[in-house]
């Protein structure tokens, strides 16, 4: 849904593959976008990602005629988006403007809004498109093209390339939980040795 000097929008399609309405970003204030990713959220909003460097993200309210909730000034050149219903968050690639930074946000799911809780750098000498989060661990995937000798991924074919796998680490909170945990057990197996 794009033309000359349109930035594009959204468009909800029926299963028999009848387009049932738009929304067009330019008649929304949005200049720049070439909508390249999409995820709904557990609030219902949806994430769109913008495919044009320098672009932002837009955080959409589907009600209706569409309304922008957010945008996320920097989000740009992404492509795919997920959203992890464990989170309640949405992950997506982007780049720093000048297409020389690759990372990817971890951005909240709320009805009111949203707000990005964290960045994660990539090698600047890769292009990442794809992301991805394992639900029963977090783990999170992310598909690195290779662009040069000094990609980041050890392969020494043609077009080289690799997943990159972010594992999240536990709260401070949880670790002091953990060993009180393991000092019970712990007790618990010496009152039995003791016993025996």
């Amino acid at each position: 849904m794009a033309g000359a000097n349109n930035p594009g929008g959204v468009a909800e399609i029926d299963t028999n593959g009848n387009v049932l309405r738009t929304i067009d970003f330019g008649t929304m204030g949005i200049a720049s976008c070439s909508p390249t990713g999409l995820a709904v959220g557990g609030s219902g909003n949806l994430l769109v990602g913008c495919g044009n460097v320098g672009a932002a993200a837009i955080l959409l309210n589907p009600a209706g005629a569409g309304s922008i909730v957010k945008t996320f000034a920097g989000l740009g050149g992404t492509d795919e988006l997920w959203y992890d219903p464990t989170t309640h968050s949405f992950y997506v690639t982007g780049n720093d403007g000048s297409n020389t930074t690759r990372f990817f946000d971890i951005v909240t799911d709320t009805a009111g809004g949203g707000n990005i809780v964290q960045t994660i750098d990539l090698p600047a000498t890769t292009s990442a498109h794809s992301i991805t989060v394992d639900p029963f661990n977090g783990d999170v995937f992310v598909a690195l093209a290779g662009t040069s000798a000094l990609d980041p991924c050890p392969v020494t074919f043609d077009n080289p390339g690799c997943i990159a796998v972010f594992s999240p680490v536990p709260e401070p909170g949880s670790l002091p939980l953990l060993a009180v945990g393991l000092a019970g057990l712990m007790g618990l197996a010496v009152r039995r040795w003791l016993r025996g």
